[in-house]
């Protein structure tokens, strides 16, 4: 798996503006546990490339179901993750 996050984060390092590079580091670090850089990436590729890559919202929702689950157990969780009780 750090191969392709390595080759991911190159390639962003390379062109900041490709939505597909953007994505796969999203992927990379989703699949380290690294939520929030795989936040960060998500949207990024989302903000890039809507039409060329209508994956990234999966994965957006994946992440965001992910943080949902957590939540309770997460101290200082910042509030888009803390889940209101009535739910």
């Amino acid at each position: 798996m750090f191969d392709a996050f390595d080759a991911a984060g190159k390639a962003l390092m390379i062109d900041s503006t490709n939505p597909m590079s953007a994505f796969l580091f999203a992927i990379a670090t989703y699949n380290l546990n690294d939520l929030d850089s795989a936040e960060k990436s998500a949207l990024h590729a989302s903000q890039l490339g809507q039409e060329k890559l209508p994956h990234v919202h999966s994965l957006l929702a994946e992440i965001y179901m992910v943080f949902a689950v957590l939540a309770p157990y997460k101290p200082g969780a910042p509030a888009r993750m803390i889940i209101p009780a009535e739910m």
